[in-house]
Order: C-alpha cells, then structure tokens, then sequence
C-alpha cells in the first residue's frame, strides 16, 4: 500500500489537536477500522484522522482536496455496506466529537457528529426528554438521523430526520455551514433524509419530546406456525393502536439452537399494565415466552443491542403498503432455501408517516419496512448469502414501492425517487467535486 509522504503528515499533524493514525501505529490504527459489519476489515485507509473539533475537521478536508486524496466520513460505523471506511484514502473519523448539550426548557438538544444512540439517550433520560429514531445503542446519531431514522417514538413524532432543527456541516470547499429553515434551507432539506453527500456533519440541533418515567418493551416468542396469526393480528391492531405504542413481527433462526421462530417486538410509552392491555390480542395468541419489561427509556434503548452484535452482515429491504399472505409465502419460501440462520423483519414504525415531512425523505405513505437482517460468521459463506440475498429480493420486488437507505447494502440513489433530481441539483452546490462520494446511497452529480 502506498504511504502518505512524511512531510506531509507532520504538516497535517501540526495543524490538529486531534490524531493522525498511520498503519504504523499497530492498534490505534486497526481498532477504528472493526466496524459493526466484519466483512471490511481488510479496508486499509492511508490515515484515520480523529478530530477534536470543527477545525480539525476542516484541516482534514482542506488536506483532502488539496492532495486529491480520497475521503470518508465514520460515524458510529454501522452502515452494512462500510462506506465510512476507504481503501487507499482518508478516513475521518469522529469518535472524539461526542459532546451533547440538552436545553430541557426549549425541548432541543445540540449533538456533535461523532454521538452514539447512548450518549444522547444518556443525557436525556435527566430530564425524562426522548427524541425519534435509533433502537440499538451503538448505533451513530448522525447517520442514522440524516438517512432517515426511526424508532419506538416514529408514530408520535415522524423521523430522526424529521425532528432536526439545524446541523453544522463543513462542505467540501472547507467552509462551516449552518443549515436550518432560513439559512442553506434547500441544504437542510436536502440532508435530512439525502444523507451525508454534501459534507460533514460536526453537529446538529433536535427538537426532543417528554417520555415518560417509564416505558415497556421487548418481545414476545411464539412457534414459527403462528408466523400469519401474529402478522394479521399485528395488522389488525395496527388499524387502533395509540402512537405510543409500536408492535413489529419478525421470523427467524434464532440462537443458540437456531430453531425458527416468530418474534413480536413491543414497545408501548407507559407502564406495564398499561401496555399488556394495549397488547391484549397478542398475549392472547399465547407466546411461548415473554422477554418484555418495564424500564426507562434510555435502559429500554439497549435492550435489543444483541442485534448490532459485530458480524459479517449484507442488509437488503424494501418497503411493502401492504403485508399479504403471499408476500409471507414467498418470504418462508426463500427461508426455506437459505445457506445460513437469516432473520427477516417486518417493521412497522412508519403508519403515521404521512403527518411529517418538508425533507427529502420520499416515503410519506404508510409502509412495512420487509428487512433482511444477515448475520454470520463464516467468511466461506459471504458469496452463498449475498447470492441468496439478492435472490429473495428479486422474488419479493413485485411488492416494494421503495427501498429504505439505512437498511439496504447498496439502494444507491434510487432510493430517493422522485426527489433524486433535486437531490443532485443541490449536491453539484455544496460538493461539485464529489469529494463526499463515499456515503451510502451517494446522491449522483447533476
């Protein structure tokens, strides 16, 4: 692999209070690079660079342009396709830049770009304050919230992306932007939903809402039989149920025995008598188990952490209007031909969707998310399971309507639609050399 000249990264070096890691540096360099996906470790950048702060993060562009190096941004390291890593290029990588300022009288909340689901749930949960978007905990604020992002509190108050108020971006031209209604508004809409392809995002500004003291959540096991008892009744339900409660179904091979099995995800924004009234008819179809408890909000947040355990992961989804028997036969039909223990997602947050907007996420009717959640460990398997993957897709793409970004390993930018044009009109603004073209779903140049 190529270096970065010396000289240069003693200039870089002395420009910055933050890090500049070398594969010299043994393991400083290769922890950043362990990502929630194992499938890119052998992802060799020229340099990580840990900022710790704004200016740090303008130097690193400036270094960026200037030498025509490559460049990614990495967040919490989450996104299935690895895209915050780039081989032979610079990685700038935001882990120091976590500091988190709640204001409880105005209900906003200032996150830096490198925050993790945690440390806002964290920070929140002193005031009894929550805001919408992200179930497992490791999980980066930023780029879940600016591809979208949903969570338990979706059906009450829309999409992480919904609930910006502003955000920080140094654009690729190293200039500090700040977006919001009245300053870069047509930036604004365009990230919150069009991701990070126009710069990078060192903090943004969320309107949060009251959750209280405690909520009840996890999920109930029933036998993979009842997979269509618990989908219709799921859908049944979802016609009456308040917006502060969320029921999702999922079937799947699930250890340590890898039996299939049917489970109910819940989450109800209250006590637990209150919610098993709520969730009687599932109660009702008598689940094998019960691993659902009251908590607080912030402890409720990293009660399914095991499913962002680090594997090697290929994520594909797309979304449905409407969940059929058949749409269910084909997805078992697949699972039947499957070369590992998948688990498939039927994700239901999204049922008052239609009531926010005025950003660039384009999917304001009521949808199911269908999710196929890989995970394995076995590096011999990686061609078997994304073959597979993209097969059931392709016996499934007659349902979807769309695609979600954060849940698909390479969507790219049809996952925009019909705002796929303007889109690229205000990317060819802020980033007219592409620098920020290693992002998932990146948004084509006009």
């Amino acid at each position: 692999m190529v270096a970065l000249p010396e000289d240069k990264v003693a200039t870089l070096r002395s420009h910055l209070r933050g890090k500049v890691l070398l594969p010299s540096d043994g393991s400083g360099y290769e922890a950043p690079l362990h990502l929630f996906n194992l499938m890119h470790l052998a992802k060799k950048p020229l340099a990580i660079v840990q900022p710790s702060g704004v200016s740090d993060v303008i130097e690193t562009v400036n270094f960026a342009h200037e030498g025509s190096y490559a460049l990614s941004v990495k967040g919490g390291g989450h996104n299935s396709a690895g895209r915050c890593l780039v081989d032979g290029g610079i990685v700038l990588d935001l882990t120091n830049m976590r500091s988190i300022r709640v204001d409880p009288i105005n209900k906003t909340v200032r996150v830096e770009g490198g925050a993790r689901w945690a440390d806002l749930d964290f920070e929140l949960q002193r005031f009894n304050l929550g805001t919408s978007g992200g179930i497992i905990s490791s999980t980066g604020v930023g780029g879940l919230s600016l591809g979208g992002g949903w969570g338990w509190l979706t059906p009450q108050y829309g999409l992480a992306a919904d609930n910006i108020l502003e955000f920080d971006t140094v654009t690729s031209e190293g200039k500090l932007v700040t977006a919001n209604e009245k300053s870069h508004s047509d930036l604004f809409w365009a990230a919150r939903g069009g991701g990070g392809n126009f710069g990078v995002v060192t903090s943004l500004v969320f309107k949060v809402h009251d959750v209280a003291p405690k909520v009840y959540g996890g999920f109930l096991v029933y036998p993979a039989a009842q997979f269509k008892d618990v989908v219709h009744t799921q859908l049944k339900l979802e016609l009456t149920l308040p917006a502060k409660a969320v029921a999702w179904p999922a079937i799947g091979h699930i250890p340590p025995e890898f039996n299939r099995l049917v489970l109910l995800f819940i989450f109800y924004e209250g006590t637990e008598a209150q919610a098993k009234e709520v969730f009687k008819p599932f109660f009702d179809l008598e689940p094998v188990a019960v691993n659902a408890k009251e908590n607080t909000w912030a402890a409720h947040q990293k009660s399914l952490d095991a499913l962002g355990a680090p594997c090697r992961s290929y994520w594909k989804s797309g979304l449905v209007t409407k969940v059929t028997d058949e749409l269910i036969d084909v997805v078992i039909a697949q699972m039947d031909k499957a070369p590992h223990h998948p688990v498939v997602m039927f994700e239901s947050y999204l049922r008052n969707i239609d009531k926010f907007g005025g950003n660039a996420w384009p999917h304001r009717k009521p949808v199911t998310n269908i999710f196929f959640n890989n995970g394995w460990e076995d590096p011999a398997q990686d061609n078997a399971v994304i073959a597979w993957t993209r097969e059931s897709m392709q016996a499934l793409s007659k349902y979807f309507v769309g695609v979600a970004n954060n849940f698909d390993h390479d969507a790219g930018s049809g996952a925009y639609l019909e705002n796929k044009a303007r889109l690229a009109e205000i990317k060819k603004k802020y980033d007219p050399i592409n620098l920020f073209r290693n992002v998932p779903n990146p948004v084509d140049q006009a």
